[in-house]
């Protein structure tokens, strides 16, 4: 499988802040897993949008939104544009950290770390509008 440039966008806040307590051992798990990737952490309310945008235009090809629905569709916002993706091919993942999380109960997306993880591995694709 060719190399892929990943970016996780983490929102430390999610989930009432565990994500933050967390993130070290997720963002272990997914090193041993995926290799090498760069991490951007939110601040504030539209973070995401931006360093999804940054990310994107710095040539990633996997943008992974850690967080919940919020930080989600921040990601979503920050790689579309009035044509779609602003850059074809680009791969959205989620690990799902919300407190509520509807998105992932209403896809269904894995909220178990590993299987998210495979998931993005694998570049398993699903189709969301």
């Amino acid at each position: 499988m060719e190399s892929k440039k990943i970016t996780f966008i983490v929102n430390p806040s999610s989930s009432n802040g565990a994500t933050g307590k967390q993130w070290p051992r997720i963002r272990a798990k997914a090193r041993d897993r995926l290799g090498p990737f760069r991490t951007l952490i939110t601040t504030g309310r539209g973070d995401a949008t931006q360093l999804a945008r940054r990310a994107i235009l710095s040539g990633d090809d996997i943008i992974v939104s850690v967080g919940g629905d919020g930080t989600f569709n921040e990601v979503i916002n920050g790689v579309l544009n009035e044509e779609g993706l602003l850059e074809p091919g680009v791969l959205l993942g989620f690990i799902p950290r919300g407190t509520g999380c509807d998105l992932a109960k209403s896809i269904p997306i894995q909220r178990d770390l590993d299987r998210a993880l495979d998931n993005i591995l694998t570049r398993q694709t699903r189709r969301i509008d």
